[in-house]
């Protein structure tokens, strides 16, 4: 188990020691100060994470939270939904999934993002709102879940588990010297489909905000939703000349010598038991 500082030293000396792990989290989930740094404490493992500055101390889910809170946990909406964004209006019809039964709740429980639609209309609204959000900052993106909520009277719930550290809470959280902290934009947008202005301040804007946090240099990025698609080679330079001295991707394949140090791969860690996580291990160690 190598720490963020080790990964880097060793990655510019191309010294990477065989089969060694950096742990990461996304984010900055309430449950990283509270479930995470404990047993990361316990076992003396260090860790990076990664802090989207927009939501730090928010009221609200993240979007992609409440977006499956909506179309995935409320047993009854309208038959009939729209979203205006801009100049553009979405419609959408979830008959005759708008009100869910036992049987149907099993089926959106046991779905995830990675799968398609399966001709469902609750999933593939809730896809199609997914792909709008992305774009958005925090305010038009409120706006759009706002429409849908007011659409079946009710309002979010930010449950507990879901939301984002408060500003005291990450201050505590880098207190541990075994943690680092880096920057995941401010509004977790899909930096590839933001306009270059637009995707620089993002880039610059969290380095600032989230050094001014902890009062230390903001020296590490990862790039939302991780996949090249999703953020582009402009990103790459921008994240460069902004002044981070690495930055991650989730680009799925192992670091080796080659990798480059502003497209640091990883892997996504999918939900296992401990025997199947250590099966899992053993298969990205081919």
């Amino acid at each position: 188990m190598i720490s963020y500082e080790e990964l880097v030293v060793a990655l510019k000396k191309d010294k990477l020691p065989s089969k060694s792990v950096c742990i990461t989290f996304d984010d900055g989930y309430l449950d990283n100060l509270e479930v995470a740094k404990p047993l990361l404490e316990k076992h003396g493992l260090p860790c990076l994470f990664f802090i989207a500055t927009g939501y730090i101390g928010k009221v609200r889910e993240f979007w992609w939270d409440e977006l499956e809170q909506y179309f995935l946990c409320k047993h009854e909406l309208p038959k009939n939904i729209s979203i205006e964004s801009g100049d553009s209006k979405i419609d959408f019809s979830l008959a005759p999934w708008d009100n869910l039964d036992k049987e149907k709740s099993i089926v959106l429980r046991s779905w995830n993002a990675a799968q398609d639609a399966l001709n469902n209309p609750r999933l593939e609204a809730f896809l199609s709102c997914q792909k709008l959000l992305k774009t958005l900052d925090i305010n038009e993106r409120e706006n759009c879940l706002n429409q849908l909520w007011e659409q079946c009277s009710e309002a979010p719930v930010c449950r507990q588990s879901y939301r984002a550290m408060h500003k005291e809470e990450l201050i505590r959280f880098n207190a541990s010297p075994l943690f680092t902290f880096g920057a995941h934009t401010v509004n977790h947008c899909a930096l590839s489909r933001l306009p270059y202005k637009r995707m620089k301040q993002e880039i610059v804007a969290s380095k600032n905000e989230l050094g001014k946090i902890i009062n230390e240099n903001t020296v590490t990025f990862s790039y939302p939703f991780g996949f090249s698609e999703n953020y582009g080679k402009d990103a790459v330079q921008v994240v460069d000349e902004a002044g981070f001295e690495s930055a991650f991707s989730v680009n799925s394949c192992r670091v080796d010598r080659h990798s480059n140090i502003f497209e640091i791969p990883r892997f996504q860690v999918p939900d296992l038991s401990g025997d199947n996580f250590r099966k899992w291990l053993h298969s990205v160690y081919g």
